[in-house]
């Protein structure tokens, strides 16, 4: 429920932890998929709100396609940011292949 509330309300997403946002995403990739998702979130201080709204529906599409298309069975959202940079990357590992995104 609180996924879903997320989806349909910008404003709840840009005061809530990123890093439990992107872990109900990864839950949620796990209960349609049945893969092994993992978050790795290395950073320090907070991103401005709007980034944060950003980083959270990029994750949320790129993990869409993800249960969609690629039939992973592993899946990691590596998320560092610091020093004015962010960097997001998906790996999947899986059935068919082995890839990555880097947003």
């Amino acid at each position: 429920m609180r996924t879903l509330l997320n989806e349909l309300r910008p404003a709840a997403i840009e005061t809530a932890d990123l890093s439990e946002l992107l872990n109900q995403l990864l839950d949620a990739a796990r209960g349609r998929t049945k893969a092994e998702c993992s978050l790795v979130f290395e950073g320090d201080g907070t991103l401005p709100p709007d980034v944060q709204v950003a980083v959270y529906r990029v994750a949320q599409e790129a993990l869409n396609n993800v249960t969609k298309h690629a039939r992973a069975r592993r899946v990691e959202l590596r998320l560092t940011h610091g020093d004015g940079q962010l960097e997001m990357t998906i790996k999947m590992m899986g059935a068919a292949s082995t890839g990555s995104i880097a947003l």
